[in-house]
């Protein structure tokens, strides 16, 4: 998508049936991860070659997602309708053939009571702060330790969006898939459309 003229422009047709989520980006190798929606196995589709793969090794838990990130080697996502966090950790020793060296799951990662989550998307900031667009509304949570912490719901109105950071960081793109409306958000979750 150009967020100019806010033209999409179609790259890859993957072959597969139904629709796909679960979407992150990989900047370090130039990789596009989802999964299929028949069977939740987790794909790759390689920029510089073009060419489209499963990916092998440790299995993903049960359930789909509508939310990704690629952070520190890692493909992470929430279960749809759970409060599970999971990380999919990548072995990249085989040239131009990932595989999922290791998962966790981080159950109730938000730390309070809240069970189930509906997504928009979540995006990774490079220093390791998750930001959600759920039904609970824009949150964020530090990442970069072992473990999920610092929970904070720092838009409760926020609607569900698909989201992404700016390459300063310091905004958010967001898009609201009912409308097709695009706006920039503050890491507050005000939000001014474009």
């Amino acid at each position: 998508v150009n967020l100019t003229s806010f033209v999409d422009t179609i790259v890859l047709d993957t072959g597969l049936t139904g629709l796909l989520n679960g979407a992150a980006w990989d900047d370090t190798n130039g990789r596009l991860y989802y999964r299929n929606p028949q069977d939740g196995s987790l794909y790759f589709w390689t920029r510089a070659t073009n060419t489209q793969k499963v990916l092998l090794g440790q299995a993903l838990p049960a359930g789909q997602n509508a939310n990704a990130s690629f952070y520190n080697g890692a493909y992470w996502y929430v279960i749809d309708g759970t409060d599970t966090l999971v990380r999919a950790t990548m072995d990249f020793s085989i040239p131009n053939f990932p595989l999922i060296a290791n998962v966790d799951s981080f159950a109730n990662f938000d730390g309070t009571a809240l069970t189930s989550f509906i997504f928009g998307d979540i995006a990774i900031s490079n220093s390791g702060v998750l930001y959600g667009s759920s039904d609970h509304g824009l949150f964020s949570s530090i990442i970069s330790g072992p473990s999920p912490a610092q929970i904070a719901i720092v838009a409760a109105l926020f609607g569900i969006r698909q989201i992404s950071l700016d390459p300063t960081e310091s905004f958010l793109y967001t898009q609201d898939y009912a409308t097709g409306n695009w706006y920039t958000s503050t890491l507050t979750g005000y939000e001014t459309p474009l």
